[in-house]
Formats: C-alpha cells, sequence, structure tokens
C-alpha cells in the first residue's frame, strides 16, 4: 500500500514548479516598485524597523552572533546578508530559475530548497505586499516536499495522506472562520456581497452580483457543506475522494471565474491531485514505481525516519486549524512547536472571508500641478474611475493594489501604514520605480510630476451589467472624505 502514489507524487512535484513560476513571474514584474532601495518600503527600512523593535536605542552598536541569530529565526531572510537591489534581483531570478528545474524534473531537491529559501526570504522583507495566505500556502508545500524527499520514492503514499491532510485542514480551518465570523455566513447572505465587495473584481463579477436573492443563498449554503462536510470525505473511499475533488474544484472554479486571485487556484488544484488515482495519470508518466530497498538498508532508515518528523509534524498543524475554532484551546506544547514553526512558514494559519463586508470602499490618489485643477492617478487594476473596464487576471496578483483594498474597510476609521505615505512621496518624487506600479495608461503626470497629491475615500458599488453597456459606468460611487494629509513635492534631498 505504501508503495502506491508515485505517478502523482511526480505530477504534483512538476505541477508545483509550475506553481513556483507563476508566483515568482508575477512578482518579478513588481518587486522594485515594492521593495527596491526607491521602492514603497525598502528592504534597508524594513530591517532597520526589525532592529529598533528587537535591540531599541542600541540597535547600530554592534551585537553578538547569539542576538543576530535570534533576529534572523524570527524574521528568517538571506536578505540579512546583502539587501542591495541586485542581491534582490538575484534571489527573485534565483526562484525562476529553480522552477523551471522542478518542472523538467532535473536537480528537484536543490531547486525546490531554493524555491522555499527564495520565496521565504522575499516574504519577510516584503510585508505587507506578500502578506496573503496563499504566500503561506505555497512557501509550506515546498516545504513539505522538501521534507518528503528522503521517503517519497519509497513510501510515496506517506506524501499523498500529508498532501489529503493538508486540503482536509485547509478546507475545513475556512469553513470554520466563516460559522465563527461574519453573522452574513449564519443567514447564508454572504455571496450577496462577496462579489461587490472582493478584493479585485472581474468583467464576471457584476452578472454575479445582481443574481436573485435564492441563488446567493443557495451559493452560501453550498460554499459552507463543501468547505465543513466535503473535507472529511478525504478520508473515505475513492469514490467519496473523487466526490470532494469534484465539489473543491467547483468552488475554485466559481472562485477564480468571478474574482482576480492570481496562483490560488492553480496551486490548490495541484494539492487536490492527491485525492485521485494513479491509474488517471499512467498516460504521463508511465510506468512509474517506488524502488525497492532492504528493511535494513540505509534508504529504508532514511525514509522511516523522514516520513515520522512529518508525522509529527502533521500533528502540529492541528493547532492552527483548532485556532480556527475560536473557542477552543490548544494543548500548550503543541502551540509552542507551531509558534517556532510559523517563524519559517510551514505550520499556517488558514481562513478565508472569514470577515465580510457589506460595503466597499476605495482609496483614490488625486495630484495637481498648479494647486487647483486636480486629477485622478488609477492603480493599474484596482477599482478607481467608474468607466474603465474591470480586468481578468490569469496568476498574476498585483500586490499593490491588492493590499489597498485592505485599508478603507471602515470610513473614518482607519490608521494610514507607514508605506501608504511613501507611495505618495513616490508619486511627487516621481520615482519611476513606483510610478510604474500605476496605470500608464491614463498617469496624467507623464510630463512633470504632480506639485501636491491626496487621497481620498470613496464608497463603491457595481452597476447592474445593462446600465454598465449602455452609460459604460462600471461602477456608482460616493466622496466620503480624505483620507490622510496631502504631500507636497520636496527637494530630493529633503525625502526620507
Amino acid at each position: 500500500m505504501f508503495e502506491e502514489g508515485l505517478p502523482r507524487v511526480w505530477v504534483i512535484e512538476r505541477l508545483l514548479g509550475l506553481v513556483n513560476l507563476v508566483a515568482f513571474a508575477s512578482f518579478a514584474a513588481q518587486w522594485r516598485g515594492l521593495i527596491s532601495e526607491n521602492g514603497i518600503s525598502p528592504v534597508r527600512i524594513f530591517q532597520e524597523r526589525v532592529l529598533k523593535t528587537c535591540w531599541g536605542s542600541h540597535w547600530h552598536e554592534q551585537h553578538s552572533l547569539r542576538e543576530w541569530c535570534a533576529v534572523m529565526c524570527s524574521f528568517p531572510s538571506v536578505t540579512w546578508v546583502c539587501h542591495s537591489d541586485l542581491f534582490l534581483a538575484a534571489i527573485v531570478w534565483g526562484g525562476l530559475l529553480s522552477s523551471c528545474f522542478v518542472i523538467i524534473d532535473k536537480c528537484t531537491l536543490a531547486a525546490l530548497v531554493i524555491c522555499y529559501s527564495a520565496y521565504l526570504s522575499l516574504k519577510t522583507v516584503s510585508e505587507p505586499f506578500l502578506s496573503q495566505q496563499m504566500d503561506a500556502n505555497i512557501i509550506e508545500l515546498n516545504a513539505i516536499l522538501i521534507a518528503s524527499y528522503s521517503y517519497s520514492g519509497i513510501y510515496p503514499y506517506f506524501l499523498i495522506i500529508t498532501l489529503r491532510f493538508h486540503i482536509f485542514r485547509v478546507m475545513l480551518a475556512c469553513g470554520l472562520v466563516k460559522i465563527f465570523g461574519s453573522s452574513c455566513w449564519k443567514d447564508f447572505t454572504a455571496m450577496c456581497f462577496h462579489y461587490n465587495t472582493q478584493p479585485l473584481p472581474n468583467p464576471l463579477s457584476a452578472y454575479f452580483h445582481y443574481l436573485p436573492i435564492w441563488v446567493h443563498k443557495i451559493s452560501t449554503v453550498a460554499t459552507l457543506v463543501i468547505e465543513l462536510i466535503v473535507p472529511f470525505f478525504v478520508w473515505l473511499t475513492s469514490f467519496w475522494r473523487k466526490v470532494a475533488l469534484l465539489a473543491s474544484l467547483k468552488l475554485l472554479l466559481m472562485i477564480n471565474m468571478t474574482g482576480n486571485y492570481g496562483f490560488l487556484g492553480l496551486m490548490t488544484a495541484v494539492v487536490s491531485i492527491c485525492l485521485t488515482e494513479d491509474s488517471h495519470w499512467g498516460w504521463l508518466t508511465g510506468e512509474l514505481s517506488a524502488r525497492p530497498v532492504g528493511y535494513l538498508s540505509m534508504s529504508n532508515v532514511g525514509a522511516i525516519f523522514g516520513a515520522t518528523v512529518v508525522a509529527m509534524y502533521n500533528i502540529v498543524c492541528l493547532v492552527p486549524l483548532i485556532k480556527s475554532a475560536k473557542y477552543i484551546d490548544c494543548p500548550i506544547s503543541l502551540v509552542k512547536v507551531q509558534t517556532v514553526l510559523r517563524q519559517f512558514r510551514v505550520c499556517n494559519y488558514y481562513g478565508k472571508f472569514g470577515s465580510m463586508r457589506s460595503e466597499r470602499y476605495e482609496l483614490v490618489i488625486m495630484g495637481t500641478a498648479d494647486g487647483m485643477q486636480w486629477q485622478e492617478i488609477d492603480f493599474r487594476f484596482k477599482p478607481g474611475s467608474v468607466s474603465r473596464r474591470l480586468p481578468y487576471l490569469v496568476g498574476h496578483l498585483p500586490r499593490l493594489d491588492w493590499r489597498a483594498w485592505f485599508l478603507p474597510s471602515k470610513p473614518r476609521q482607519h490608521k494610514i501604514p507607514y508605506w501608504w505615505d511613501r507611495l505618495l512621496i513616490g508619486i511627487v518624487s516621481n520615482r519611476p520605480e513606483v510610478v510604474a506600479l500605476l496605470d500608464q495608461s491614463t498617469y496624467p503626470f507623464k510630463d512633470a510630476p504632480p506639485r501636491v497629491v491626496k487621497t481620498l475615500i470613496y464608497q463603491y458599488e457595481l452597476s447592474n451589467p445593462a446600465e454598465a453597456g449602455c452609460s459604460g459606468r462600471v461602477w456608482h460611487r460616493r466622496l466620503i472624505g480624505p483620507y490622510g494629509e496631502q504631500v507636497y513635492r520636496l527637494p530630493a534631498s529633503n525625502i526620507q
């Protein structure tokens, strides 16, 4: 039994390489505007903030190796060695190249280690732009394949079980946070708001938003059933695993067909391959089977040791699942282990859309060159101009647009993060790395940067598709008020 599963493992490894490739390629197009020296949140400034938090006013003094190790374990990243833009580019492109090696099955273990290390390093220093659960998820999946490499060629079924447990706890956690989250999940009205208030709607969002209420309620019930009941099917017979596979793929299709969620759908579909059978992949993998080894051979001993370590890891992963049910306490010993592993993003908390918004608020940046005429500065993908068509993105996740969605969750109740001010400074300073993150087709200050910029909060709602077709207005919006202070252009020497 434990020798089964190698064809599925081979396919999952190749496709996880594809997921890494899509994730790194998406970030490669954005990192200069986000974390480079001239970006919104430079790595140097992030590291200084960390050191000041850890060591206070003595952060710039010499510290012991033990103190540095403590910092690096809390914020693991190879950028502690060097944070230059050239080194950051090497990390990004190293992840891209290693992803290709995983896809073609060359030096797979080393390539997976590089993918894991590169993405973990970037995530650590790119907060809040790489702070999504899907970012932690891809790091964790890379770690699982690395940890299982000692036994996946001998006892591949152990890895299949681990991946099934991963699907089980992720799906169940998503359902639990909904039950213990917003009341709209309990009265089955969550989908009445979802399509309008999700981070990045696409052209189909308006059509689904204006479906009858009874359709939304059925969709809400179906979502809860898939996330609360169907996960248990992964432990039953082949027939029920197929039911779980089809149900999860149906939910993925609906999520990604009506919104832009980057590589989330592809990554979840890849892991779902563990619910299939080896016979489904024979046409692609040929005759693959686990290699026979002696019971007392070093290979077998190493495989058993590796499987034991991963089994213990699975037990620790119960902690974030239990935390999803907010009123259940976890054993202290497991919590301590999970706290350590969480720093390396290998034992993560999951739970999407537990808190739902009933209204959509967006930040709109306005700029002026003369102090009289204000012009709107659009982001590349998030809602701005009411007549701009909604984007349909495949694999790409615009980090700035996505993160800006989280800021104005409630009107007049907001704390302005430091990176938003740096975004505005980057615009008035005409930093090309920052300006490149904005919509170049409508950018009104191509010849000269604005003298002053300010931010306004608007309430948005999708227009009825029939109305949008006639008037060209994709959105209706209403001004709420200002967000923060105006930013004036200063000499470059005065900008920190």
